[in-house]
């Protein structure tokens, strides 16, 4: 597990209090309920501030990640630039 994969896990374990046997990282987190779409915006920043990464408003408009593994291939690919 990446550490990308890792710090997302965690949240929404600590968020939802769940197990985390329970979280596959490639179900859709949304359909799962590991999050909303209020909650994705609460989560944006956290990664911005644990990663020291900007996204920007395109990032969020053009937000179509469901997986959790996608999440984090897209902060990796934000981290590098």
């Amino acid at each position: 597990m990446s550490k990308y994969e890792k710090f997302l896990v965690d949240y929404i374990i600590e968020k939802n209090g769940i197990d985390i046997n329970s979280i596959n990282i490639n179900n859709n987190m949304f359909e799962q309920g590991y999050i909303d779409s209020l909650g994705i915006f609460t989560l944006f920043v956290l990664i911005e501030e644990e990663f020291d990464i900007d996204m920007s408003l395109d990032d969020v408009a053009n937000f179509n990640i469901k997986t959790i593994k996608q999440l984090a291939q897209f902060i990796q690919s934000k981290s590098v630039l």
